[in-house]
């Protein structure tokens, strides 16, 4: 197998965890949508492509763990990063309730949905973030603050999209270059 495909496991209610493997494999947007009771994913070394938003409406995921020896990503605290860090791809919506996060340093893209439906307060962004993908922080009900960085040169479709509770922001001005 080289792909699972968008919404290949949607809506699998029972599902509670998801090793994902394959040499050269592909985990396309929306593969795992809706699993509301996956609280734990493994992605292996030969996981080779992770699109944004594969794990979209697993409300319940609580970690992702990621095998060292994979090339391609790694774990860190529970969050999947690219492995040089420069693309934070999922925070998952369970890992921590009502709390701050502070985005990893050297993370310049925030992948499409990447903290989709997070139960976070607070987000700290590092100085060199460029781009907020779509969806990237929909659903987020108890986001409270976001001050984006003087770097930050795009913020995607929805990506604040039913963030009720968001009180405070700064964003920059925009210049063309």
């Amino acid at each position: 197998m080289t792909e699972i495909k968008g919404n290949a496991f949607f809506n699998c209610k029972n599902l509670t965890s998801a090793t994902i493997q394959g040499n050269g494999l592909t985990l396309a947007a929306a593969a795992f949508a809706n699993c509301e009771r996956l609280t734990s994913v493994t992605i292996v070394e030969g996981v080779a492509e992770i699109d944004g938003g594969a794990f979209l409406g697993c409300n319940a995921l609580a970690e992702i763990f990621v095998a060292e020896e994979n090339p391609n990503y790694k774990s860190v605290d529970g969050v999947l990063f690219t492995k040089d860090g420069k693309i934070l791809l999922a925070y998952p919506p369970a890992l921590r309730d009502n709390e701050d996060y502070q985005v990893l340093e050297g993370v310049t893209v925030i992948e499409r949905a990447a903290f989709s439906s997070a139960r976070i307060r607070d987000v700290t962004f590092p100085e060199r973030l460029t781009v907020i993908k779509r969806e990237a922080f929909y659903n987020c009900r108890r986001l409270e603050t976001l001050f984006f960085p003087e770097s930050l040169i795009e913020i995607g479709r929805w990506a604040l999209g039913a963030c009720h509770h968001l009180k405070d922001s700064i964003i920059p001005l925009f210049l063309p270059k």
